[in-house]
């Protein structure tokens, strides 16, 4: 189905600036900007710039905290196929709290954990508030490092787990006046980076996620599996 051909490019960079290194040593902060463009169905469909701030605040070897904000002015296109598409522009922003640490090393193999907690909220035009929503996103992974059959360095895989609320301001009045939408979503699935050459590695993503809704048309089960270059340094 050629309507779901989906394309992506994003552009993030910032400095890392360490704060006060003799007072907090290793504490640092990353302010960036960001730039994407995605298609929808081989058109144009979203247009992004925005930026944000993390911060990362080391406080043993088993735990880093990384508070985080970022801000994304979202401008939709319609197209023939999606002529509602537009409706969605907006301003979307989320503040959250990055966490990380190492587990040690077992069976030959280095062990990390890192969880990340976020509010979500996403501001459409006013006369199309029930685009307009709040969400709340918990995800969890499991980052384990050995030595793969070929390569330089360690291949990584990282097991996921995580959940999304969406909670719709107003109903519909095109799909059901009476009733706002609200959708939860779960999602499972891994990542694995694997070295090619010196930097240079393949990175796959498998990951499965199924999200019920208050409305039927919204319920979906999907299994994905993205692939393409990697580049670790």
């Amino acid at each position: 189905f050629s309507l779901l051909n989906i394309g992506l490019v994003e552009v993030q960079s910032g400095p890392r600036l360490a704060l006060a290194p003799d007072l907090f040593p290793g504490v640092s902060i990353r302010p960036y900007g960001l730039v994407n463009t995605v298609t929808l169905g081989n058109q144009d469909y979203l247009t992004t710039t925005g930026g944000g701030v993390s911060m990362s605040i080391p406080v043993a070897p088993w735990l880093v905290l990384e508070p985080f904000f970022e801000s994304r002015n979202r401008r939709f296109a319609s197209s023939q196929e999606y002529p509602l598409a537009r409706e969605q522009t907006g301003a979307l922003w989320s503040t959250g709290l990055f966490m990380q640490g190492a587990l040690g090393n077992m069976f030959g193999m280095d062990m990390r954990w890192q969880a990340r907690g976020a509010y979500i909220r996403h501001d459409a035009r006013s006369r199309f508030d029930y685009n307009s929503y709040d969400s709340v996103a918990v995800d969890i992974g499991l980052p384990v490092e050995f030595e793969g059959p070929w390569g330089t360095r360690k291949w990584a895989l990282v097991p996921t787990a995580g959940y999304s609320q969406y909670q719709y301001d107003n109903a519909n009045p095109l799909i059901d006046p009476l009733l706002r939408r609200r959708d939860d979503e779960y999602r499972v699935g891994a990542l694995m980076d694997v070295p090619v050459y010196e930097m240079v590695g393949v990175g796959v993503q498998v990951q499965y996620s199924d999200v019920t809704s208050r409305i039927r048309n919204y319920e979906t089960r999907n299994f994905s599996v993205a692939f393409g270059p990697t580049l670790r340094f």
